[in-house]
């Protein structure tokens, strides 16, 4: 509880994206970390919350050897806008080692726009989640893959007894939501019905609608696999009102079976650990691998199952390492 009253203390202290005026580097041009999150992304109970808890706690270790320069931009338009200016401020003749951490997927036709036929600085340096498709550009890039923890997801609701599933992305375009619903329709043994909030990044902020159609979902389906950020605490609302039927669902980023008892497990990225790892190795010039890829046999994804739904775990333990290879399989497609 601590760490989420922390949390919503230090996202309200982040309005906007830093200026030139109100952001200067020490004269000992200590490193800069700038992070550009999903347009109006913190706040979300997830990924983007837990992106910055890393932050924060790099910034706590680091004291006065890291400089921290956050922005959430209003929408798209603005993310173009507020990424341009803070490449102009890392070219700066002037400037110290700096790197942009650009903490969405959202940003990758972007980058490829911005840095295409450039050449890798490890002074200047620049990070982009989610994806594998920026191999051929000088940026680094991680992806953690979900389809060995969603077959899992998968498989659980099978051991439960459902028999009607649905997935819910928050848009058909991005590659690892995609992972997600092939690896918890593969693990529950056939195909599911996938339905789509939006046509772009918009769907990972639309709670509302999601709440509006769980009274379908209700009616038609026994599970609900929602791979949209932001958007699922629609559909944990709903649960919570509505906690008597036989619906269920996963939470997703981070653990939050606490939101609604018809969450089972969830699928937890350790995004947070993530960050803070790499931006501690590019803090002491460690090389690092343009692209890194990172699933189930990892430390950074996991499916939990709730505390409330233990008797389910001996089952999902017992096919683990069949999970791990069969996300090994899928990703030689």
């Amino acid at each position: 509880m601590k760490r989420i009253v922390w949390l919503a203390a230090l996202i309200v202290g982040v309005m906007g994206c830093s200026t030139d005026e109100d952001f200067q580097t020490s004269p000992e041009h200590e490193p800069v970390l700038y992070v550009v999150f999903s347009p109006d992304g913190l706040g979300d109970n997830g990924y983007n919350d837990e992106i910055l808890w890393g932050v924060a706690r790099l910034r706590s270790e680091q004291g006065q050897g890291l400089a921290v320069s956050l922005c959430v931009p209003d929408d798209m338009e603005d993310a173009g806008r507020q990424i341009r200016r803070i490449i102009g401020q890392m070219e700066d003749a002037d400037a110290g080692r700096s790197l942009l951490v650009l903490a969405t997927p959202d940003y990758v036709s972007l980058a490829q726009q911005l840095f295409a036929g450039r050449e890798h600085d490890a002074d200047r340096d620049v990070l982009v989640f989610e994806t594998d498709a920026l191999q051929q550009t000088p940026v680094h890039s991680l992806l953690i893959d979900m389809y060995g923890a969603s077959w899992l997801a998968g498989r659980t609701a099978r051991a439960m007894g459902c028999e009607r599933p649905v997935c819910v992305l928050a848009n058909a375009d991005a590659r690892v939501l995609q992972g997600a619903r092939d690896g918890f329709a593969d693990g529950f043994g056939e195909d599911v019905p996938t339905e789509y909030l939006a046509r772009d990044a918009q769907g990972f902020a639309m709670a509302d609608t999601l709440y509006r159609r769980m009274a379908r979902y209700d009616q038609h389906y026994d599970f609900v696999f929602p791979v949209a950020g932001g958007s699922n605490m629609g559909g944990y609302r709903y649960l919570r009102e509505h906690d008597g039927g036989g619906l269920w669902t996963a939470g997703m980023d981070v653990d939050q079976s606490p939101y609604s008892n018809r969450i089972v497990g969830s699928v937890v990225k350790h995004i947070d650990e993530l960050v803070y790892d790499f931006v501690t190795a590019w803090l002491r010039h460690a090389e690092q691998p343009l692209y890194q890829h990172f699933g189930l046999g990892s430390e950074y994804v996991n499916w939990q199952i709730a505390t409330g739904y233990s008797h389910l775990l001996p089952a999902v333990e017992a096919v683990r390492d069949e999970a791990i290879r069969k996300e090994a399989a899928y990703e030689q497609q």
